[in-house]
């Protein structure tokens, strides 16, 4: 048995990123292997025991459940998989020599420790030791959301409260007032563009709406947004269940922009899967607001607590009395879940009301739906001669929104 860490990976995705300390560590220079190749070597057994510990399984025997499951095995690139017998026998026979490497590798990591302390330690101390400057790095590094401290984040658990019981929130300053302008300047010059090309995507009854979809491909400042860790603290909290895999996926990064005299959206759900919903959160979406969003200009409506519903609205809920709009300042953060029952409301300034919208879905779905990526795995003459038919089962085009796939120029 080992004590509980005070941070810990939640994901076989996070996980893999101690593969990358293992060789700063050059963990396969200082740690002796067996060359068998019917048993886990040291390398296996040191990295299965410091991944162990990085999800805080504060009892190796829980490593036998991942005998039959071999994304952890995957995620740390073993050979073998050492059962929690071999784990024991392996701490148990440990020898200065083991401890030796296992500084080594402490050392190489991070030169500055104190030799003092590393000195001092044993096997599963050293393995600790690793571990926690494991974590600190990434944390500090922001690869992994889950390490980001609550302290840290304006992701508070009065934000989690309202979220939870409410279905929304809005947490204020995720962009900065010179992020707002840069990103507002973008969008508007990507919206004349398309148009300019052809490509652009209006929508409503007088097309007063406009969508720019695929901003990955459109600026690098989206691909950077669309990574901060405050993002994915809320999404970890959203889409969290038992499990080490992903837990969502981003299913639409895009921006909205409606202009002077855009009308309201109709009341509707983000979950579009039939009633009833689903218990369990099937979407949910992330606006970053490039306006202030006002009661004159369109702010969203909601009626809060529907994401607990089974259903979805009717016209006649247009007209509830709960129905309130979300008035937040620019550079905020709006998040709601998928089942919540919204609209975008209608644009009476002058002024173009311009968000950016992230979507995510719990990644079970995808992973239904995708268990073989067709699109990926067969050969493109082979989707270039399907038929309409074939072209549909295997989703040829599917999901290619008008100006999705131009590239515009470097600005």
């Amino acid at each position: 048995m080992i004590g509980h860490i005070t941070q810990k990976l939640t994901s076989y995705d996070s996980l893999a990123l101690l593969r990358e300390y293992f060789l700063q560590a050059k963990a396969n220079d200082h740690l002796n292997s067996t060359g068998a190749n019917t048993s886990p070597s040291d390398l296996d057994l040191t990295k299965s025991i410091i991944g162990m510990i990085c999800l805080d399984k504060t009892d190796f025997s829980e490593i036998d459940h991942f005998q039959t499951n071999r994304h952890f095995q995957d995620a740390l690139e073993l050979d073998h998989l050492p059962s929690h017998a071999k784990i024991s026998q392996w701490l148990a026979n440990s020898s200065t020599q083991h401890e030796k490497q296992l500084r080594a590798m402490i050392q190489h990591l991070t030169p500055s420790a104190e030799q003092d302390a590393i000195n001092n330690q044993d096997t599963l101390s050293l393995l600790q030791t690793f571990s926690r400057l494991c974590l600190q790095d990434i944390a500090q590094k922001e690869l992994a959301p889950e390490l980001c401290t609550a302290e840290a984040s304006p992701f508070t658990a009065s934000k989690r409260k309202q979220l939870d019981e409410l279905g929304y929130m809005v947490i204020e300053n995720v962009l900065s007032e010179e992020e707002v302008a840069q990103a507002r300047d973008i969008v508007l010059r990507l919206a004349q563009w398309e148009e300019e090309q052809g490509c652009a995507h209006f929508y409503g009854n007088e097309n007063r709406l406009q969508r720019i979809w695929n901003l990955l491909n459109k600026h690098e400042m989206f691909r950077e947004v669309i990574q901060r860790p405050v993002i994915h603290q809320v999404m970890n909290h959203i889409f969290d269940r038992p499990t080490l895999h992903q837990k969502y996926v981003m299913h639409s990064w895009a921006a909205n922009i409606v202009y002077k005299g855009g009308e309201a959206q109709m009341l509707h759900v983000d979950s579009a899967v039939p009633e009833p919903l689903p218990q369990w959160p099937v979407r949910a979406n992330a606006n970053f607001l490039l306006n202030d969003f006002t009661a004159e200009n369109g702010a969203s409506l909601v009626i809060p607590a529907t994401h607990n519903r089974p259903d979805k609205p009717s016209p006649a809920d247009e007209k509830s009395p709960d129905l309130i709009k979300v008035i937040a300042p620019k550079g905020a953060m709006v998040v709601w879940h998928g089942s919540l029952w919204h609209q975008s409301g209608q644009n009476n300034t002058h002024e173009p009301r311009i968000a950016l919208l992230a979507g995510f879905t719990a990644s079970h779905l995808k992973e239904m739906c995708l268990e073989e990526d067709y699109t990926k795995v067969v050969d493109q003459d082979i989707q270039d001669s399907a038929s309409p038919l074939l072209k549909r089962l295997i989703g040829v085009d599917f999901g290619i929104k008008k100006g999705a796939l131009q590239k515009p120029p470097q600005w």
